[in-house]
């Protein structure tokens, strides 16, 4: 028989950070297939890794983005701001680890907006948009404005026989 022990004692309670904006990069992304979940669509998962300074630096900031028809303009959105094409992106990922491979998205620099809600009585963080990395930052005077626009193409229900006939590459 195997044991561990796990020491308790100095573990800090989880703190939400404040609202606001953050710098971060995009750790990784993971294809959620909807068999695999029990939803409708197939996602995104995002991990986002603060590189902001002192007690912040390394927090970790998730974002769910679906591909149900209805939700597509924030995937849509996501990747206009973080400077990949938006008409049209094939996403190819590892079929045993899950993660996005191309488009490359690992490693980018970005901005992420954070929000809290209360979950469970708990009060956690929310990722309410991710911006380009130049973005100003709050209270900071921007120039131009910002267009959100809908997808021209619409998700469909992928199951294993659409996505084995689309060379699991998604559009």
């Amino acid at each position: 028989m195997a044991r561990v022990t796990v020491d308790f004692s100095d573990v800090q309670e989880f703190e939400a950070v404040d609202k606001g904006e953050y710098d971060a990069i995009v750790e990784k992304v993971e294809m959620r297939p909807a068999e695999d979940t029990g939803k409708e669509f197939d996602y995104l998962n995002w991990e986002f890794t603060c590189t902001e300074g002192g007690d912040l630096k390394n927090r970790k900031f998730w974002l769910v983005t679906s591909f149900s028809p209805k939700a597509l303009f924030r995937m849509k959105e996501v990747f206009e701001n973080l400077g990949l094409p938006s008409d049209e992106v094939e996403i190819d990922y590892d079929e045993d680890t899950m993660q996005v491979l191309d488009p490359e998205l690992a490693g980018l620099p970005c901005r992420v907006v954070i929000s809290q809600e209360t979950y469970e009585g708990r009060v956690q963080n929310r990722v309410d948009a991710v911006l380009s990395a130049d973005t100003p930052a709050q209270g900071a005077k921007k120039t131009g404005t910002t267009k959100r626009t809908t997808t021209k193409r619409a998700a469909t229900k992928r199951t294993p026989a659409k996505r084995a006939a689309s060379g699991r590459k998604f559009k």
